[in-house]
């Protein structure tokens, strides 16, 4: 379907207006919106980087229960964490010979997911028959891609659209990027709404870096806002706090989950952040996260120090994480090391002082993503339903933008971006779970 274009994108943000005109939706389009298909598009699991061995490898998506593993191509294939016999979990199991052997009772399995060997059946053809390659017997098997350093999975079986499809990586990152993985609380919908606020870093994140306070921030002028039909929305705006003005951002909504976004400084200095919230669950995203810094024609001359504060974020929010992971023991080995860091810690304070300030210095470089997490929990799970259910107050039309009723409030021009990805997503049957996680007061109560 032919995208339609709300505005034309540009490199300056237009004069405020009092209303955006809203986009009209023939009966047709709105019908072929609703059937847009949210297992059918591709979805990054995990960096290369993070896989080890031949697997297999557990992984969560869209409520499924998939592992990844080497096949005897050599390559990551993916497949159902279930085995069909006596309902084990695959993960649990080995590869051996490009096959995913259960641990269980020994059942193993090819790369296309039909079951290759049963022990209990050998000699018994009447077993083997029924087991050995059937439908009956055989894991769901998905295809994949890898794609800088990414790699991507297509939770539906029809292989023929995957391969017609690419999965969205932006431009500007080299081939192989530094990413970040971070499973964290709340869902697929406010990590995304989320990040298409930027108004909300000078006063949610408050001491995270120099220039984020609240004295700082100032009203955000109109986002120009591009509607690019099912391959999503892209948006361009200015600044919004003192440190930033004069900047130009572009910011890019490719579905099912990433968000592109790059500042460009009037010096010419580029800072670039890629994220992908991929929904493993009701109420859990995986961020799959990257940077970039292009520093400006006269920082690049004079070799200058290219760090500056946001340079700094660009490194500080990839590393957020929830309180309390960062000291917990694993295995026993790792708590005989605790132990004796404990001992040693006790005979040397000064030891203790210097761990004390590490760990500081540890959690201090997660604080941006622990201020998320603590706001978009309690939005998920609190306020949201608070107005779904009628208990808090009844979801609202914005009168500046229109579009389907929403629990927001959402009237000034900094509000924009979210109120189009709500529109968006409520077009196309509310989110990869329906309207369980959906925008506008369709969704679930409670």
């Amino acid at each position: 379907m032919a995208s339609r274009r709300t505005s034309q994108r540009a490199t300056a943000v237009d004069p405020p207006v009092d209303r955006v005109e809203v986009e009209e939706v023939t009966p047709k389009e709105a019908e072929e919106k609703q059937n847009y298909s949210w297992d059918q598009q591709w979805y990054p699991v995990l960096p290369l980087s993070m896989l080890e061995g031949s697997g297999p490898e557990p992984i969560k998506l869209l409520n499924r229960d998939l592992v990844l593993w080497k096949d005897d191509s050599g390559e990551w294939v993916c497949t159902g964490g279930i085995c069909p016999h006596r309902l084990a979990p695959l993960a649990r199991g080995r590869v051996q010979n490009g096959q995913l052997m259960c641990r269980f009772h020994g059942w193993c399995f090819k790369g296309d997911g039909l079951c290759a060997k049963v022990p209990m059946a050998e000699g018994d053809d009447k077993a083997e028959k029924r087991l050995i390659g059937t439908a009956c017997s055989k894991l769901d098997s998905y295809p994949t891609k890898v794609r800088k350093g990414l790699l991507f999975v297509w939770p539906h079986a029809d292989s023929a659209a995957a391969a017609q499809s690419e999965p969205f990586v932006a431009e500007e990152l080299s081939e192989s990027p530094n990413w970040s993985v971070f499973d964290a609380p709340a869902s697929w919908r406010v990590w995304l709404e989320q990040s298409w606020d930027p108004s909300h870093a000078p006063f949610l994140h408050q001491y995270a870096l120099p220039n984020f306070s609240p004295e700082l921030a100032y009203p955000m002028e109109p986002f120009q806002v591009e509607d690019l039909g099912d391959e999503g929305l892209s948006a361009v705006h200015g600044g919004y706090m003192q440190s930033n003005k004069g900047m130009t951002a572009q910011r890019r909504f490719a579905p099912p989950c990433a968000n592109s976004t790059s500042y460009l400084y009037p010096d010419g200095r580029i800072v670039g952040f890629n994220f992908y919230f991929v929904p493993l669950e009701e109420g859990k995203v995986r961020q799959i996260t990257t940077s970039y810094f292009v520093p400006s024609p006269q920082q690049a001359s004079q070799k200058s120090n290219l760090s500056g504060n946001m340079m700094q974020m660009s490194k500080v929010v990839l590393k957020g994480r929830t309180v309390g992971s960062t000291d917990q023991p694993k295995d026993l080995r790792e708590s005989l090391v605790v132990s004796l860091k404990r001992r040693a810690c006790e005979k040397w304070p000064e030891l203790g002082r210097i761990r004390r300030g590490l760990k500081i210095q540890q959690l201090l470089q997660g604080l941006i993503g622990d201020q998320d997490n603590t706001v978009l929990s309690f939005q998920d799970s609190v306020g949201l339903p608070a107005v779904r259910s009628g208990r808090l107050r009844q979801p609202q039309v914005s009168q500046r933008y229109g579009g389907p009723a929403t629990e927001y409030l959402l009237e000034t021009p900094a509000d924009e971006l979210v109120a189009r990805f709500g529109s968006w997503v409520q077009q196309r049957g509310g989110g990869p779970f329906g309207r369980k996680e959906g925008a506008g007061p369709f969704a679930s109560r409670g």
